[in-house]
């Protein structure tokens, strides 16, 4: 009993020198890690809504941007899509040419499932999805399921997406999307890693690092 009362004594005093963090850093800091704290928790980061750059995820994350685009007056679409990690090294990108024609928010969904299906083949649990189109997001973040013709390809991304453990899907601004951007204008039907950048892949992932 007298061990137990000195243990307890001790940590009191410690606790009482502790030092408490502003409530506008513990907020932050619950946003962020909010995605990966939940199993299967799937939500638009609203705390970064407005961001302009990229940012790399956690340790033992993986970010995956994509974007998609109208090309040849709206006859082909361009999909693009990129994984990084944590220290924003490229695990995979990919860019791909449609030969139908479509709205830009079917070619952005497009884009997204195609991100999606990154993750499932490379089995990444713990996977932010980032995209510049913002009513995308929203419908991915709703429980509440509404008609329009992008729903099937709503319901695939749903679906694949499920077969990771943590997953968020995040709005960025256009600005923060450049590397998803160029590799859906290229439409080049390839893919690849770190070892195969297309052309000004490159450049773009080493402008995202120096912000």
């Amino acid at each position: 009993m007298l061990c137990w009362t000195i243990w307890w004594s001790r940590n009191l005093k410690l606790a009482k020198q502790a030092v408490l963090l502003p409530l506008q850093v513990v907020e932050f800091a619950q946003t962020y890690l909010s995605a990966f704290t939940t199993p299967s928790s799937k939500q638009v980061s609203s705390r970064f809504g407005l961001q302009s750059f990229w940012y790399p995820p956690l340790v033992g994350c993986v970010k995956i941007n994509f974007d998609g685009a109208l090309l040849e007056g709206g006859r082909v679409l361009g999909l693009g899509a990129i994984a990084r990690d944590f220290e924003g090294r490229c695990l995979a990108w990919l860019s791909l040419r449609l030969a139908r024609g479509g709205s830009t928010e079917m070619a952005e969904a497009f884009a997204t499932r195609e991100g999606v299906f990154l993750a499932l083949r490379f089995q990444w649990q713990q996977v932010i999805f980032e995209g510049d189109c913002r009513p995308l997001m929203n419908q991915l973040s709703s429980a509440e399921q509404v008609f329009s013709v992008t729903s099937p390809v709503l319901e695939d991304i749903r679906v694949v997406s499920s077969h990771s453990e943590n997953v968020s899907f995040s709005f960025v601004l256009r600005s923060g999307n450049a590397a998803a951007d160029l590799l859906a204008k290229l439409a080049l039907n390839q893919e690849g890693d770190s070892s195969s950048l297309p052309p000004g892949l490159g450049a773009v992932i080493s402008g995202d690092l120096a912000n």
